[in-house]
């Protein structure tokens, strides 16, 4: 009954994963249609276009052009390494890292806005007073959920 429940509890987390990715990657076509546009949503959140070409938080975005070749390279290797840990403990253990998950399909979208639009697509911008958290979008979200479910996973024995 308990591999019943691992599998049917996979099954929810992915499919909650896609309906997810899929979300992402609407507002992401979305962003882009209203590309120089700026919407203010409420007092602390506007959306506005940004294509990431650098690391997290845009460092490094006016860097070397190469360095987008080295962040897809090294974003492909990555998720591999991921899809090859996330598969080989499901067989080991028939359990699975939810965590895992939502990381590998957030950093998926993000790897697929480099390869064809040569940065990550962001565009929600949090914002309080004089202060503006660095533009991010759906995906982002995912990968920080992803490292959450992580972390706990760890701390309980559970990857």
């Amino acid at each position: 009954m308990e591999q019943k429940s691992v599998k049917r509890a996979a099954f929810l987390s992915m499919l909650l994963c896609c309906i997810t990715c899929i979300a992402d990657r609407w507002t992401k076509g979305w962003a882009l249609s209203v590309w120089s546009c700026s919407f203010i949503i409420a007092p602390w959140l506007t959306f506005e276009g940004e294509l990431n070409t650098g690391l997290a938080w845009s460092i490094g975005a006016h860097s070397s052009p190469w360095l987008r070749y080295l962040l897809v390279g090294i974003s492909f290797t990555v998720l591999v390494a991921c899809y090859v840990w996330l598969i080989s403990s499901y067989l080991a253990r028939k359990s699975f890292s939810q965590g895992l998950v939502w990381v590998v399909v957030g950093a998926t979208s993000n790897l697929y806005d480099r390869l064809f639009w040569g940065g990550v697509i962001d565009f929600i911008v949090l914002h309080y007073g004089g202060y503006a958290w660095p533009t991010f979008n759906i995906a982002d979200m995912m990968i920080c959920y992803g490292a959450l479910c992580l972390w706990y996973e760890g701390r309980r024995g559970l990857i």
